[in-house]
């Protein structure tokens, strides 16, 4: 988010006054907008990646009080932390992308931004997590017995 907002900043002065508007309705016509959008599109990502790391800490703190009668307590917390983890990751490269297409179609360097990222969101948004839930089962089977003491 930090270097997105950095581009923005850096490319701001350059963009034109109205800018191609294609993060709407999939059927709607692309049309144009006040370049301020991009900075109101980063703060609104910026509102969410802040409640994700407050929901993170907010969170931890219950999952203390149930790990201690999870049959395995350290699977419990890793699992919730990586998860708001690799949430916080995606909202961050959703904005990015969002930002960047927009800036490359104000420059002409991209013609059509929804090419680009309606095939792109729902394999990162739906793909994403299932990548991770797999990984995370395989690292840490739910079958696999605990070690008796």
């Amino acid at each position: 988010m930090t270097l997105t907002g950095i581009i923005l900043g850096l490319s701001y002065s350059r963009l034109p006054d109205q800018i191609p508007i294609f993060f709407n309705h999939p059927m709607a016509d692309d049309g144009l907008g006040q370049k301020q959008m991009l900075w109101e599109l980063l703060f609104l990502f910026a509102l969410i990646e802040i409640f994700l790391f407050w929901l993170g800490r907010v969170t931890s703190q219950h999952i203390s009080e149930l790990a201690k009668v999870a049959v395995r307590p350290e699977l419990a917390k890793n699992l919730t932390s990586q998860l708001l983890g690799i949430t916080a990751a995606l909202c961050a490269l959703a904005c990015a992308a969002i930002v960047l297409t927009t800036i490359a179609s104000a420059y002409g360097i991209i013609k059509n931004g929804k090419a680009l990222l309606y095939p792109a969101f729902p394999i990162v948004l739906i793909g994403g997590p299932i990548v991770f839930l797999i990984w995370s089962l395989l690292r840490n089977p739910p079958y696999k017995k605990q070690a008796q003491k």
